[in-house]
């Protein structure tokens, strides 16, 4: 356990305590379980309990880690690695912007853990966790693999699931059979409910996952984080203020009326500037959203789709129309680029010869100011399958 806490930092991003929260979805009753956990010189500790908590104030103030556990979750143990796996491999016709999606390296392995997005939304809704306050996102009990090798004695029962090891790893999940009895964790005395919310808390707190953070997560931290050195700014320069007004109270500067009235102004002007930011930020969401979708270069795209689609011959099947497609993949901390002004077809066909044919009747379109067949390829069906290009 050491090995591993020497390698965490207290600054984590700014953030030192996170309120780690699971759930488990096969429980009638939906219930919150966990705590407030903290770092502080290398150890991951619980600082206080959900008894001991105003729950509902902490959810709406706390960033979130989160945990589920239990129905409606998926685990597969896939011989990938992660950059070859593709969902609709696993799950036939998936669409995998419904899921929620966890990857975890295991050697030439991977364990990937998936539950629907709209099954999650509504948990959350239910239990009145904010969607915005989530940092990390677990599905248990597969999280616990990141630990390998970083701590001693991995436990055999996992929240509601006992887990199989081979040389470390994780090979198996099944249904836990009897009721819990280790009252250890990593070497310390851990109450049961508050178990799987600290190995969650370890990973989050660790950065061990870091690489695989999905992205709405990673942006959520970042706004914790700026929200943190937001209101740690005000205090420092609160108590500059107040420290200045005591030493002119000291040397007689001040009366105490006046002292008064410029507290009370003080907190007038703090309550501005929190305005100000608040529309500011909301202000350059807007106009980014606006902007990255491509929506101030043309905003002819319903039409300019009809048109394409009353081209397409019977011998033709479309598979996806992309508007202003990324310019490149979405990476870690780097601004989301589109490719304005195009639109990207995509499809199947019996012959390159029809692809052709239909991307000459595509180029005489009022609108269309080139028209490219970026690719073609036949599939081990028999079938071609095309991408084109129509920049507008």
């Amino acid at each position: 356990m050491k090995k591993l806490l020497s390698q965490i930092k207290d600054s984590f991003f700014g953030l030192n305590k996170v309120l780690s929260v699971s759930i488990n979805l096969s429980e009638d009753n939906l219930s919150l379980q966990g705590g407030l956990f903290k770092i502080k010189n290398g150890e991951t500790d619980l600082e206080t309990t959900f008894a001991d908590l105003d729950l509902k104030e902490a959810l709406a103030k706390m960033p979130v880690v989160l945990t589920l556990e239990g129905k409606g979750i998926l685990h597969k143990l896939v011989d990938a690695d992660i950059s070859k796996i593709k969902l609709r491999n696993i799950i036939p016709n998936i669409k995998e912007d419904e899921f929620y999606v966890n990857y975890l390296p295991q050697g030439s392995q991977t364990w990937v853990s998936l539950i629907r997005k709209d099954l999650v939304d509504a948990t959350l809704k239910t239990l009145r966790i904010p969607f915005d306050n989530i940092i990390d996102f677990h599905l248990s009990p597969c999280q616990v693999q990141w630990l390998n090798g970083k701590v001693e004695g991995l436990p055999k029962q996992i929240g509601d699931a006992e887990v199989e090891y081979q040389d470390g790893k994780l090979i198996g999940i099944l249904k836990k059979s009897s009721p819990l009895n280790e009252s250890l964790l990593f070497g310390n005395t851990v109450e049961k409910d508050v178990r799987l919310a600290m190995i969650s808390s370890i990973v989050t707190f660790s950065g061990l996952n870091k690489n695989q953070v999905n992205s709405i997560w990673l942006n959520n931290r970042k706004n914790q984080e700026d929200k943190k050195v937001y209101y740690s700014t005000v205090k420092i320069v609160l108590g500059l203020l107040l420290v200045v007004f005591a030493g002119n109270m000291i040397l007689g500067q001040l009366a105490k009326k006046d002292l008064n009235q410029l507290v009370l102004q003080t907190r007038e002007k703090e309550n501005i500037v929190n305005r100000a930011i608040l529309l500011e930020n909301e202000a350059k969401e807007k106009e980014s959203f606006i902007v990255n979708l491509g929506l101030g270069s043309n905003p002819q795209f319903s039409k300019f789709s009809d048109e394409i689609g009353a081209t397409v011959p019977k011998n033709i099947q479309l598979s996806k129309l992309v508007v202003n497609p990324l310019s490149k993949s979405i990476r870690k901390n780097k601004l989301i680029q589109f490719t304005n002004g195009t639109i990207q077809v995509g499809g199947y066909c019996k012959t390159s010869q029809d692809c052709n044919q239909w991307v000459t009747i595509l180029r005489d379109l009022e609108w269309a100011e080139k028209v490219e067949l970026v690719e073609f390829k036949v599939n081990k069906d028999n079938i071609g399958e095309f991408l084109v290009k129509v920049d507008f």
